[in-house]
């Protein structure tokens, strides 16, 4: 009884927290939340430029594109950029042209985009079952929930709560499938809590990335009709970064995450795809699996002389890796954004990176 009245009292705790804060489920946006740079013929001579820019720089397929980045296509060269509502635009040959003219001016995610740096601390101790799935995302049907495997521990005790719905549950196993009595309800806020048989609990982890909801009725209809255009076979590069912004732009970031970690568990190996698991990590508050995946980026992104993405990555880190109470590794990871903005001719990033670093330190 005494245990259950602790339980009941952090569920209290949680929703008052979060009420306080004004924390609401995670939103969506419209169809895509970016434009996507989908084919590119031949890729070399395909060029962008961001505002801030100096120079024109290599395209990549899978690009996300601002309305005010500028195309470039030498010769003969091709392209093809899905807009955020879906129209696909072929930018003219032989001449710039901003990504505006063929795909409108709707803002996009980079356009409102979420301050990384502002999220809350989350350690991710190894010696925690913290939550793994679904964290801080919309799901489309019962979760299957998943956590961090606590070395030494036998059992976890699961529970999901919410308006309607307390739901407890035991398993020798790391994930459990919700199998409550009482269905959960469309655009309802749930939260999830895992206590391993040592008495570690998910609890330590900020109350915000324990919480998940069921699209609403509305947003199923509309990514029910989406998904019927853009999720396919996940064989090519275009198909797999269609589906990972649709399921990211209708708020199922676990869903884009499993997307990501499926493909490269079989080999897909992208500077864009580690970039944009390693930015769905960090918003997810999974600081220790963004750092381990961004440094796979970087890797890749310094090979391919990628500035774009080797100074995102690196910011990354440097954000993750803070997050982790990693300082030292955190100030190098900004310097060489730094350097990777200073090859761009980037005086904004510079700038931006400059606010960051305060923040961070």
């Amino acid at each position: 009884m005494r245990r259950k009245l602790t339980r009941i009292l952090i569920v209290l705790g949680m929703v008052l927290a979060i009420a306080i804060a004004g924390i609401k489920p995670v939103h969506s946006f419209p169809t895509l939340n970016v434009h996507l740079l989908i084919a590119a013929n031949p890729l070399g001579r395909v060029k962008v430029k961001r505002s801030s820019w100096s120079n024109f720089q290599p395209a990549r397929i899978g690009l996300m594109l601002r309305g005010s980045d500028r195309l470039l296509l030498s010769g003969n060269a091709s392209a093809t950029v899905l807009c955020l509502n879906l129209q696909r635009w072929q930018p003219p040959r032989g001449r710039e042209s901003a990504v505006s003219e063929g795909c409108g001016t709707v803002p996009t995610r980079y356009d409102d985009d979420i301050l990384l740096d502002t999220r809350p601390f989350a350690l991710n101790d190894p010696a925690t079952p913290y939550l793994l799935y679904p964290r801080d995302s919309k799901i489309i049907s019962s979760p299957l929930l998943r956590w961090n495997p606590v070395e030494g521990v036998q059992s976890y005790k699961v529970m999901v709560m919410g308006p309607g719905v307390w739901w407890e549950a035991e398993t020798n196993r790391t994930e459990i499938l919700y199998q409550g009595e009482e269905p959960l309800q469309p655009g309802t806020r749930y939260w999830a809590i895992v206590e391993a048989d040592n008495g570690a609990s998910s609890t330590v982890e900020p109350q915000v990335f324990s919480g998940f909801s069921l699209l609403e009725a509305d947003e199923m209809r509309a990514f029910a009709r989406e998904s019927t255009a853009l999720l396919r076979s996940l064989e090519s590069e275009t198909d797999i970064f269609q589906a990972v912004h649709l399921y990211w732009g209708s708020g199922l970031k676990g869903e884009a995450i499993k997307t990501l970690e499926a493909q490269i568990a079989r080999g897909f190996r992208s500077v864009t795809g580690y970039r944009l698991l390693g930015r769905l990590y960090l918003e997810s508050g999974l600081n220790r699996l963004a750092v381990e995946h961004l440094q796979e980026g970087v890797k890749l992104a310094e090979a391919a002389q990628d500035w774009d993405s080797l100074a995102e990555m690196q910011e990354g880190l440097a954000i993750g890796d803070r997050n982790l109470g990693n300082v030292a590794e955190a100030r190098l990871w900004l310097e060489g954004a730094r350097n990777a903005y200073r090859a761009l001719g980037d005086e904004e990033g510079l700038r931006q990176l400059d606010e960051l670093a305060e923040k961070l330190f």
